[in-house]
């Protein structure tokens, strides 16, 4: 991906709701709440940690959204799309978790997955709201890491990449 298209983000987006929903089906009740292997995170671990990061993204892009310069979206630089790849993909790019987006253990996975459900119409409905205001070059604060910043258009696909990458973890569960 060269840059923010609200087409292929919305079908990514729609992809893994329903990815989210089989989750839900195969790991019901605290069967979620199970961690496969010693130091792994269990299922409902990997959407609380999941809900956790859209609860520190929305109130940036909320802020964002209020600003009066607007500014148009641009094409990625390559290491914007090597980022992209590498936080998509858990056997390509390892960090370790910041800890204040380390999930709680022995939590319901019926719980957190409608907690994070709701939380994803939020996110949803930011991402329209920037596509159609035009203002995907603003540079936000990267809530993980306050050295970093990026335009506001890759933080929606910085968020779906990571998204799928906890999903895939969820999946293995």
């Amino acid at each position: 991906m060269k840059q923010f298209e609200i087409e292929r983000w919305q079908a990514a987006f729609d992809s893994n709701t329903a990815r989210l929903l089989a989750i839900g089906e195969k790991h019901p009740g605290k069967l979620g709440s199970v961690r496969p292997f010693q130091g792994a995170w269990s299922v409902a671990e990997c959407i609380e940690h999941l809900a956790i990061t859209a609860d520190a993204f929305l109130p940036i892009w909320a802020e964002a959204m209020s600003a009066e310069d607007h500014h148009f979206g641009a094409e990625y630089p390559f290491w914007w799309r090597w980022f992209l790849a590498g936080i998509e993909n858990p056997a390509r790019m390892r960090a370790s978790t910041p800890e204040r987006f380390v999930p709680p253990s022995n939590i319901s996975l019926e719980n957190v997955l409608e907690r994070y459900m709701d939380l994803r119409i939020k996110v949803r409905r930011a991402a329209s709201e920037m596509y159609a205001s035009d203002i995907g070059g603003i540079k936000i604060q990267s809530p993980f890491a306050s050295w970093m910043k990026y335009p506001l258009d890759f933080s929606f696909d910085l968020w779906l990449a990571h998204e799928g990458r906890h999903l895939f973890q969820a999946e293995k569960g």
